[in-house]
């Protein structure tokens, strides 16, 4: 194991969580950037997701359910039993 990796598994090995490293100096971290010196790395951002996929909501309504309480559904993100319906029929 290499001096960089050792070192940067201390980082992450202090008990005390208030002096352990924190995401940002592990992210800038040497071992984490080795072959990306020309990058900087950043944080995973989640895409927003579109829930206006018309096939899926025309099998929604053929289901049975009301076209808006879909559109209420899908537009407040309720996790409810029509948005999982729906998340269910994006699947392949």
């Amino acid at each position: 194991m290499s001096t960089d990796c050792e070192n940067l598994l201390k980082k992450f090995l202090v008990l005390n969580p208030a002096k352990r490293a924190s995401l940002e100096s592990i992210m800038r971290d040497k071992w984490m950037n080795t072959g990306y010196e020309d990058d900087e790395l950043r944080p995973y951002v989640e895409p927003q997701q579109d829930f206006k996929d018309h096939k899926r909501i025309e099998a929604l309504v053929c289901l049975g359910y009301n076209r808006q309480e879909i559109e209420y559904s899908l537009a407040e993100a309720k996790y409810d039993d029509v948005f999982a319906t729906y998340l269910l029929l994006g699947r392949k």
